[in-house]
């Protein structure tokens, strides 16, 4: 059993240090995606920024060195004033990144990073912007994965591995997400996706169901079902 093209997101997490006091307590309601065509000189999508949950101190201490005098005072401002930033860039479908099965039936991963020029370019535009919106001009990577990308183990984006379409030699599925070889088979989770996007999948999922839900009604000779106006 193989499945191709999987894909996760290229993603990152920044914290920036505002020269004023930020007392949000929820502050990811904000995203930009001015990117998320390429800019001038680069024609390619290079994703989507947005706000992350808010920094406490207690998240920076994992990664402070603690034997230096003061650290803790240091993180309590640090959280004070932090302004925290998630970067979403496309992964691209590669038949070589695949989901597949051993003989003992164990699920193995292959993958392997691609599309980083443009996830560099985003992290590079961001830090650009810092001063324009009053931070001091650095970013500090999220202590969660300090100095790094987001690893393969932290995405939450899965998608990709049964993509649809139309021709069966290309797809898995068909364009109602219904398995080429299978009449009664039927996929709606993130496996139809023929490339990842660069931004959060969950709404596009959720689209996808309701329409091959009305699909499978109409097919089944059902009433179509008016989910804007359902009790």
């Amino acid at each position: 059993m193989v499945g191709r093209n999987y894909m996760c997101h290229n993603n990152s997490a920044f914290v920036a240090i505002s020269k004023e006091p930020n007392p949000t307590g929820f502050q990811k309601t904000l995203g930009l995606n001015d990117y998320y065509f390429g800019e001038k000189g680069y024609d390619f999508p290079m994703g989507h920024i947005q706000m992350l949950g808010k920094s406490v101190a207690e998240m920076f201490e994992g990664e402070a060195p603690a034997f230096l005098p003061g650290v803790k005072m240091t993180l309590d401002q640090m959280a004070k004033h932090a302004l925290d930033f998630w970067l979403t860039s496309e992964d691209l479908p590669d038949p070589e990144n695949r989901v597949t099965l051993t003989r003992e039936g164990q699920i193995q991963l292959h993958y392997k990073d691609n599309n980083l020029q443009g996830h560099q370019r985003l992290t590079q535009r961001l830090k650009d912007m810092l001063n324009e919106i009053h931070c001091h001009n650095h970013l500090i990577p999220c202590s969660l994965y300090l100095g790094k990308k987001i690893p393969l183990a932290g995405t939450a984006h899965q998608c990709g591995t049964l993509r649809f379409g139309h021709d069966p030699q290309t797809s898995v599925l068909d364009v109602n997400c219904r398995a080429h070889e299978l009449d009664n088979l039927y996929v709606v989770d993130g496996s139809f996706f023929a490339s990842s996007t660069a931004v959060n999948p969950a709404l596009t999922i959720m689209a996808n169901a309701l329409r091959v839900g009305d699909h499978l009604l109409q097919r089944l000779g059902s009433e179509h079902r008016d989910y804007a106006h359902a009790q």
